[in-house]
């Protein structure tokens, strides 16, 4: 009798010993998560028990939360689970931030997530371009990843179009024909900031030769 009590309470002890130890719910990675200018995705996970149910939101619309893998159900919400943070490129200056809250069985959990813009030249790009006496379009390559506009003061040029990585001027002719002139355009972003001046050149026209 002796026996069989003391490995029944054996058989107990060794159990509780194997018994995998309930987790606390919570929520893994850094509590602010950045995503590229360029696009991109960020990572974090959900640390729970088969039995933890919760629910996973977010207030922003420019990026998507899908679950990568675990053995939770992003749908029903219980279990473990690991989440790719996903967003398209960013081409304006300013920072966009959002957040993804989950609620679990000990309270809401949050996490923060920013993407930045590009970081601007340390000094204003010098470009340039040339259009010929008689006045014609042209196309000029702005550096691409920025949201831009031009600005230029000169009557005779005119900006057609200003878009990311795209200026697009046209001239009048030249009316003389033995001066050439200039314009600088003004690159700025959406805030402001110089990004370029883009220095245009027009050649002067040519002389004719009267006719006998």
């Amino acid at each position: 009798m002796k026996k069989t009590v003391f490995l029944l309470a054996l058989s107990l002890v060794l159990a509780a010993c194997n018994k995998t130890p309930r987790k606390t719910f919570h929520l893994t990675g850094f509590p602010n998560l950045e995503i590229s200018y360029n696009g991109g995705y960020t990572i974090f996970g959900i640390e729970a028990n088969e039995d933890d149910h919760w629910t996973l939101t977010s207030d922003a619309d420019w990026f998507t939360v899908q679950q990568s893998f675990g053995n939770g159900d992003a749908v029903k919400g219980y279990d473990d689970a690991v989440f790719l943070v996903w967003a398209e490129r960013w081409i304006m200056n300013s920072t966009r931030a959002g957040r993804i809250t989950v609620t679990g069985p000990n309270g809401s959990f949050t996490k923060y997530i920013s993407q930045p813009p590009k970081p601007v030249p340390a000094e204003i790009l010098q470009l340039t371009g040339s259009i010929p006496c008689s006045g014609e379009e042209i196309t000029v390559e702005l550096p691409t990843g920025y949201w831009v506009k031009a600005e230029t003061g000169m009557s005779w040029l005119t900006i057609l179009n200003c878009e990311e990585g795209e200026l697009t001027l046209k001239a009048e002719p030249n009316p003389s024909d033995e001066q050439e002139r200039t314009a600088v355009v003004h690159i700025y972003l959406s805030d402001k900031t110089p990004l370029a001046d883009v220095t245009i050149t027009q050649e002067a026209g040519l002389s004719l030769a009267p006719v006998e």
